[in-house]
């Protein structure tokens, strides 16, 4: 969580559209399945750019978990066939 967190606060950091006070910050939001959900919580100068800025984010969180060797995973699912024999 903490490399995950420093990542995810560096992605953020030299931004001088973001607000320098509340400084940006990171949460644990949930305890998933097979993770932990954080989420990065920035003030912007412009609001109005809300929807810019949070996709510009979100790939920068993954560019910066990607340098940091932080994968994300993807949920596992099982698929069994039952009755099904051989050259069905």
């Amino acid at each position: 969580v903490e490399d995950a967190r420093a990542a995810l606060l560096g992605a953020a950091e030299g931004d001088d559209r973001l607000l320098a006070s509340p400084a940006p910050s990171v949460i644990v939001k949930e305890l998933a399945d097979s993770a932990v959900m954080l989420e990065l919580i920035v003030w912007a100068g412009d609001p109005s750019r809300r929807g810019a800025l949070r996709a510009e984010y979100l790939e920068r969180a993954k560019e910066a978990l990607d340098r940091a060797g932080i994968a994300i995973p993807f949920p596992q699912r099982e698929v069994r066939l039952i009755g099904a024999g051989a050259g069905a």
